[in-house]
């Protein structure tokens, strides 16, 4: 199955080690997916409100669906139904998505204590030699850290059946504990056969024009405060994670602008960098002043964050209008 290794594509801190790899499975069908898709995971989580708050799978399916793919999810109940199911899928050529532990990955530098979640993907196999492909940073995950590479690299690596299931099993025993969403799920990427359309510039402008302008920040700062009430604090690891989102994130979508929208337009990419330099540093100093309240344990101002994000919005604006009207 043909997927990139994106040696020209993002790292896991400016978004997460779960969505790239969910990229690097819709490039599949379009290599450039991988990086549409990027732009969408910025843009929607920063921007829409959902009806289903903190509900993955309907995200990602929303995200998934901007591109013609169908994110379907698949529960197996154990690891013969696990083989079965992926031989059925990988035979369509359609690739597989699974979320699993750290702590599972036998050739991750976390075996055996890594908890956190984790994206892999499985796009071969052979079952007479019970062996399968997979593709993960992991892998390579020492020379990425050194930077030998500019990208996380999605490495393609043959492993056993008895390896993946062993990964499984692992995984799920945390996912249950956890009452994780992802507990015996299997996820599948196929192509909407009613979808023809890969003009990469009007799906961009059709998210842009469509997606609600209410930030998330402001419900992320309304999360904070409702913990410090309960006096649980926010972790380092949560507000690494938050500042990928709410921040981080945009260097991408900046980078995705700039090659599928303003590509070999000088003057149009120059007056673009300039309202978007005016909205970025703002946000970095906003993101920075409700970090720097969580590290103190102190409730943030709610008023303070209202009159912050209006101008956030205006500044946003200038960008979104910039895109859509240029």
């Amino acid at each position: 199955m043909n997927i990139e290794e994106y040696y020209n594509g993002y790292k896991a801190c400016d978004i997460n080690c779960i969505d790239l790899p969910l990229a690097a499975c819709a490039g599949k069908f379009d290599c450039n997916y991988y990086y549409v898709y990027c732009l969408c995971y910025c843009y929607i989580l920063n921007w829409n409100l959902y009806e289903k708050e903190n509900d993955w799978y309907s995200i990602r399916k929303i995200l998934l669906g901007y591109l013609g793919l169908n994110f379907i999810r698949k529960y197996v109940n154990n690891t013969t139904e696990l083989n079965q199911e992926i031989e059925k899928e990988l035979s369509q050529e359609n690739p597989i998505f699974c979320i699993v532990k750290y702590g599972s990955l036998f050739y991750s530098k976390y075996y055996h204590w890594g908890t956190y979640d984790h994206g892999l993907i499985i796009c071969d196999f052979d079952s007479k030699e019970q062996v399968l492909s997979i593709r993960d940073r992991e892998i390579v995950r020492e020379y990425i850290d050194n930077g030998i590479f500019s990208a996380d690299i999605l490495f393609k690596m043959q492993i056993t059946y008895q390896q993946l299931n062993s990964i499984w099993r692992y995984s799920n025993a945390l996912f249950e504990k956890e009452k994780s969403e992802h507990h015996k799920c299997l996820y599948i990427i196929c192509k909407n056969i009613f979808f023809d359309n890969n003009d990469y510039t009007k799906v961009i402008k059709h998210i842009i024009r469509n997606a609600k302008l209410e930030s998330q920040i402001y419900n992320y700062v309304t999360d904070i405060n409702r913990r410090m009430e309960r006096g649980t604090y926010i972790d380092m690891t949560e507000m690494e994670a938050a500042r990928r989102l709410y921040y981080k994130s945009f260097f991408v979508f900046k980078d995705v602008i700039e090659h599928f929208v303003l590509k070999d337009n000088m003057l149009a990419e120059s007056e673009f960098q300039d309202i978007f330099n005016i909205f970025i540093k703002k946000r970095q100093m906003i993101i920075d002043e409700i970090q720097v309240q969580c590290m103190r344990k102190r409730k943030i101002n709610m008023d303070y964050i209202n009159q912050i994000l209006s101008e956030d919005m205006y500044n946003f604006n200038a960008v979104r209008n910039f895109l859509l009207n240029g």
